[in-house]
């Protein structure tokens, strides 16, 4: 079946909610288990789904980091060892997205890279950093090792390079190589401050088509550093005008058939 039109979509999910007589589906469920192609079609014409969806996806990996460190934390106090640091819950909000008087830290606002990778627009950092196994290592000689298809006997992420042979876990490359570089390593974005400024509490963006100026339409200062940045809120102004001009996070392409029988 293919989904040309949106009554084409909305038809298809009816079939999906009521396969065959006697078999129902709720909407939840059938958010939770819809095949990515379907998904695709779906957003095609209700582009607001996937936000709600990225939202939901970024949500749950912090739960899951939230529950393995409660979980860590409830084995060591079991066994009367001394609290870690590291039993701490994992940051979930981005620093570089700060809003109001406080600048109060906010969520991270994915769109997919120039490579398909969706990463937070205002630190850099990848959807799942720091929950889900990396997507690729670079060793010392250059070489880059991207994740591989099927994990080891003990369920570790492997790592694959052209013209190697042989797949390595993350652990087994460090100890070959010394050391090895996530190729993920996150790049904040640039900000700066309104040159005539006298307070600079607040950062601003730089405009795409000249770096002299914010995004508010000001003069605009040197860059400022990462550090500096992440303790200020972003000009409203600024907010608005870069958002306003992401583009819909839409992949480009056909819509394979899918039929209904392929859900679970």
């Amino acid at each position: 079946m293919k989904f040309d039109t949106e009554a084409e979509v909305r038809d298809f999910l009816r079939l999906c909610l009521e396969p065959r007589p006697g078999l129902t589906r709720t909407p939840a469920r059938l958010a939770e288990i819809m095949p990515g192609p379907l998904f695709e079609a779906l957003v095609r014409f209700a582009p607001h789904l996937r936000v709600l969806h990225d939202q939901v996806e970024e949500q749950e990996k912090a739960a899951r980091a939230a529950r393995r460190a409660y979980g860590a934390a409830l084995a060591a106090w079991i066994e009367d060892e001394p609290a870690r640091e590291d039993d701490a819950l994992p940051p979930t909000l981005c620093e570089q997205n700060r809003l109001g008087d406080k600048a109060e830290p906010q969520y991270h606002h994915y769109r997919r890279d120039g490579a398909g990778v969706l990463r937070c627009v205002f630190c850099g950092v990848p959807e799942g950093w720091g929950d889900e196994p990396a997507r690729g290592y670079r060793t010392p000689d250059g070489r880059e090792w991207m994740r591989a298809a099927e994990d080891d006997e003990r369920g570790a992420a492997l790592y694959e390079s052209p013209f190697v042979g042989t797949r390595f876990t993350a652990l087994a490359l460090e100890v070959l190589h010394g050391s090895i570089e996530d190729v993920e390593t996150p790049t904040a974005r640039t900000f700066v401050f309104k040159e005539r400024s006298v307070n600079r509490t607040t950062k601003h963006i730089p405009s795409p088509t000249n770096h002299l100026l914010t995004l508010c339409r000001d003069v605009a200062s040197r860059p400022m550093s990462a550090e500096d940045a992440a303790r200020l809120a972003l000009c409203g102004g600024c907010r608005k005008e870069f958002l306003d001009s992401l583009p819909l996070d839409l992949e480009a392409g056909g819509y394979p058939d899918t039929a209904y029988a392929d859900l679970p």
